[in-house]
């Protein structure tokens, strides 16, 4: 994950969203992947702004979807439920 490497509160997230998944980096990024699809879809604020905008926005509440469920053992894409921990 490029999260990782750029250190910061960036790393710190992968590293929560990661250790949910047993250390299993390609399903991490395989389900951070799916909840942006998934936000992307059905965010209707989107409508308008440029693609630039749109995927901060985008990769913004798929972040905070993901760190609010890791932080409580989950992922969405898992399922619900909660998984590693």
């Amino acid at each position: 994950m490029t999260l990782y490497k750029a250190g910061g509160e960036d790393k710190h997230f992968a590293e929560l969203f990661v250790g949910v998944h047993g250390g299993d980096w390609p399903r991490a990024k395989d389900h951070w992947t799916r909840v942006g699809q998934h936000v992307g879809d059905r965010t209707s604020e989107l409508e308008g702004l440029s693609q630039r905008k749109a995927k901060a926005m985008i990769e913004d509440l798929a972040r905070t979807v993901c760190l609010d469920m890791a932080a409580v053992g989950a992922c969405w894409a898992c399922g619900r439920d909660t998984v590693n921990r």
